[in-house]
């Protein structure tokens, strides 16, 4: 059988396929960490497709450079808001959520984020290599925020006077960034797990108190 004959291997996809829900939970809330995830994921895709190409440009980079730092934020308002219900029910800690909703400043969400471990009594041990305390963990955050204050670093040129930027010669490893951060994405996706199991719980334990 010739080439152009060849019967396809392709599935055959039903006419609804690709269709997508864009508010599958109706929680603005408890979807920051699937947005979370869903950025996470594709920025590991793209990643894998970059480095299996034989050559690529720098602009590539960029969309995967975006997504990362995205995610983290995403992942890091994900724990403030599941924190914020969990300190309300146990009534140990009142946590202002308003400005998550505006607000691309890593630090100040890094900083909500520490004060809901300590609540809980998490450490912050990611378990992977330079990532064994807090202030490991403010350092790469620091990092990513020096390479994108705002979130809009990789997806502009420009800065909103026009000006560029990044310098002529910066340069990072896209690779190596990405190690060291797929690790801390992990565990903040797991706690945001966790500290919706413990609002549940404390959730259940109020009920049958009263």
């Amino acid at each position: 059988m010739s080439e152009d004959r060849k019967p396809s291997t392709s599935p055959k996809r039903p006419p609804w396929y690709g269709q997508v829900s864009l508010n599958l939970m109706d929680d603005k809330e408890e979807e920051f960490e699937l947005y979370a995830e869903a950025f996470h994921a594709a920025a590991q895709h793209l990643l894998a497709r970059l480095m299996d190409a034989p050559a690529y440009s720098s602009h590539e980079a960029y969309p995967i450079l975006f997504m990362y730092r995205h995610a983290l934020e995403l992942y890091l308002k994900g724990v403030i808001l599941a924190g914020a219900k969990l300190m309300k029910v146990r009534r140990t800690l009142n946590l202002s959520t308003g400005y998550v909703f505006k607000s691309h400043n890593l630090s100040r969400l890094l900083d909500d984020v520490r004060l809901i471990f300590d609540d809980v009594g998490s450490g912050w041990d990611i378990g992977a290599a330079g990532l064994h305390s807090f202030a490991d963990v403010k350092a790469l955050v620091s990092e990513i925020e020096r390479l994108d204050k705002q979130s809009d670093a990789f997806r502009y040129p420009v800065d909103s006077h026009g000006n560029p930027i990044f310098t002529v010669g910066s340069d990072l490893n896209v690779a190596t960034l990405s190690k060291r951060l797929d690790p801390l994405l992990e565990a903040l996706d797991g706690t945001v797990t966790l500290l919706d199991q413990e609002f549940q719980h404390a959730c259940e334990r109020t009920t049958d108190d009263q």
